[in-house]
């Protein structure tokens, strides 16, 4: 029965059990190697499958595409803001996906007391959940970050771009690794349908498409990032411009 693979991750990279990491490796393996075509994401995923075996024929990039209907600019909603105790005064930074332990939220939130200090009533919107979410709700409390860094938990696909509009940045803070460095996560492209600014770590698979800011998202590494998302907030030209140029690109 003829396969087709599509690779929108390294899939074994995102377990953290050693042995069963590398029964998923081996099997993956088995599944690239014969699937008789392998639709990638990014041309670096392109040749991440080929490493594991796949036949260079057989390996196509199909570009990850956005729902517009559902992804697309929207005023703040003020219900939403009063509800997580947020105003329209506020500077909110959104972070929307699935919260790994590589997601990069850490230090941005051990980080936040210093971005206050340059940032007037700047807050974080983790729009999610996952795996590392009940440690991040740790140091939020640690922090005395209650009121300032809010994690919504999971929310029904449809109602995600109404937490998206309430953003005035949108970040992607990945560490850059092994499982992250190749891809272009989805959650960019939504950002920029809904006419959002995006600040987020120098991904290859990701600068590999999007190079620079004529294509609306900034790069900035890990240790620069609560610095650099400072100054994009106070600079409502370069947030504006960022926004436009993302939302011509899609």
């Amino acid at each position: 029965i003829p396969v087709i693979y599509r690779a929108l991750d390294i899939a074994h990279g995102l377990i953290n059990i050693p042995i069963i990491k590398e029964s998923a490796k081996r099997c993956e393996k088995m599944v690239i190697k014969n699937s008789k075509t392998i639709l990638v994401t990014t041309p670096d995923l392109g040749r991440y499958v080929i490493e594991m075996g796949a036949i260079k024929d057989h390996v196509s990039t199909f570009d990850l595409g956005v729902n517009l209907e559902m992804f697309r600019p929207k005023e703040k909603n003020i219900t939403l803001l009063n509800n997580f105790g947020l105003s329209k005064t506020d500077k909110i930074i959104v972070f929307m996906g699935t919260v790994y332990d590589f997601a990069g939220l850490k230090n941005i939130i051990l980080n936040f007391k210093k971005l206050q200090k340059n940032v007037k009533n700047v807050k974080l919107l983790i729009v999610g959940d996952g795996p590392n979410a009940s440690n991040l709700k740790k140091i939020i409390h640690n922090e005395k970050l209650e009121k300032d860094v809010i994690i919504t938990g999971f929310i029904p696909q449809k109602d995600v771009s109404n937490y998206i509009a309430l953003a005035d940045i949108c970040v992607n803070p990945f560490e850059i690794n092994f499982v992250t460095n190749r891809i272009l996560p989805t959650k960019i492209l939504e950002y920029m349908a809904c006419k959002k600014p995006v600040l987020s770590t120098p991904l290859a698979g990701t600068m590999e498409i999007m190079p620079n800011e004529k294509y609306g998202i900034k790069y900035s590494n890990s240790n620069e990032f609560i610095e650099n998302l400072g100054q994009l907030l106070n600079d409502e030209n370069e947030l504006e411009q960022l926004s436009s140029n993302g939302y011509e690109y899609l």
